[in-house]
């Protein structure tokens, strides 16, 4: 599955869902958006918009959502000028509500609020994830910024070998599945212990 350089290009997004499921019309700015959802317990929106270079970023709108934001590309990667470099225009500009660099991490999978009823703990932690770290991430989805961010949970690896976060899935109750590159599919909690890859060499 090749999912992460893609030129530089600006993409658009139609709001459509919603906990009521009403449509939401209108569009916004990103560069890479890869996967976006709505919290089910407030409709907010939060996407994963991979970056150019330097920085990867998840964008946030609080219900309700309306089209019209420009999230900054290609002015700004991240919080971070990119065109011009310096001294970039932002007015008006959505900032992202969280970033973290390149480094181990390469390109950002967006995921999910979690709203289950297996951890109670973790009401309210939006979870996402790297196609190159290896671990899934988290912090604390407040609309009071910055974000608290939350300790990274590791992906097991598969006949010894590292897997990656593709996607991520929410079920009819709230619980969050992470799809990984192996085409494993991670269930609530499933972390820790090395497993065997049971897709008899298929790869997603």
């Amino acid at each position: 599955m090749e999912r992460r350089r893609t030129r530089s290009t600006r993409q658009t997004i139609p709001m459509w869902g919603g906990p009521d499921g009403a449509a939401r019309s209108g569009s916004s700015v990103c560069r890479n958006p890869w996967r976006w959802s709505f919290d089910r317990g407030n409709g907010d929106l939060f996407i994963g918009d991979v970056g150019e270079n330097l920085w990867e970023e998840i964008d946030h709108l609080p219900a309700p959502v309306v089209g019209g934001n420009n999230f900054g590309w290609p002015i700004e990667e991240g919080k971070n000028c990119f065109q011009p470099s310096t001294n970039c225009f932002t007015l008006g500009l959505v900032e992202p509500v969280f970033e973290y660099p390149h480094g181990l991490a390469c390109a950002v999978t967006g995921g999910y609020v979690y709203r289950g009823q297996d951890f109670p703990d973790l009401q309210g932690t939006y979870f996402y994830g790297d196609f190159c770290s290896g671990v899934i991430r988290s912090f604390l989805a407040r609309r009071e910024y910055p974000q608290e961010e939350l300790p990274e949970i590791g992906i097991p690896p598969v006949n010894g070998k590292a897997d990656n976060t593709v996607s991520f899935g929410e079920d009819g109750r709230g619980e969050l599945h992470a799809v990984m590159a192996s085409g494993r599919d991670l269930p609530g909690g499933e972390t820790g212990d090395e497993v065997e890859d049971s897709t008899n060499g298929v790869e997603a």
